[in-house]
């Protein structure tokens, strides 16, 4: 993850905005005053924590992934739930029933930007495109200022996830997309129909 944030940050936050994140020793003392800051806060609320929590903070691992904390206004799978507050906020971000108006545009310009970085790392399980999975838009946040951002951003491991020749076929299916929407740009590809139907319908209970 912190690898997939290096490379989001040497990209350009203009292409894809995705919180900061680095590792730091345990044994360093940042992390030691992380660690201890952690301790004190949990035994301070003594409020029942999930074990494996109370059970990190007390093993000390070697180390500590820090990441940067997003204020944000929702989460993208906060469009689907039913709820009140739900459905103008759609309507500001990308339009009324008329149509998408030009930040709402845009707005889905930054997700396929998204979806690019996304083949570049790897990361499989954000937005469905050229993989197999129904999408987790959790990993997908809006700013204060109604930025899109991109959370998790996990260099995964090819081979693990693709049976045969894992990086041939999955280059291939890259460059087949790429293709497609440099030659027929105004056709709708199959790969982003799943995509919409996300958007449209959220993941399938």
């Amino acid at each position: 993850e912190t690898f997939g944030t290096v490379v989001a940050h040497e990209l350009n936050s203009n292409l894809v905005n995705a919180p900061g994140a680095r590792v730091v020793r345990q044994d360093s003392a940042e992390g030691e005053l992380i660690l201890q800051s952690l301790i004190d806060v949990d035994e301070k609320l003594n409020q029942p924590v999930d074990q494996d929590v109370r059970r990190f903070f007390y093993t000390k691992p070697p180390f500590l992934m820090v990441m940067e904390y997003v204020e944000g206004n929702c989460e993208l799978e906060s469009m689907f739930w039913e709820r009140p507050e739900c459905a103008p906020w759609c309507e500001a971000m990308y339009g009324q029933s008329q149509g998408l108006h030009s930040e709402g545009r845009e707005h889905l310009r930054q997700m396929g930007r998204v979806i690019a970085f996304d083949c570049l790392i790897f990361n499989w399980d954000r937005l469905p495109c050229v993989w197999g999975n129904l999408g987790n838009p959790g990993n997908v946040m809006f700013d204060k200022q109604n930025n899109l951002g991109c959370i998790d951003s996990c260099c995964m491991h090819v081979a693990m996830n693709l049976a045969g020749d894992p990086a041939h076929h999955f280059s291939e299916r890259c460059e087949a997309l790429v293709f497609a929407v440099a030659t027929h740009h105004d056709e709708p590809q199959p790969d982003f129909e799943k995509v919409r139907t996300l958007l449209r319908d959220g993941i399938p209970q």
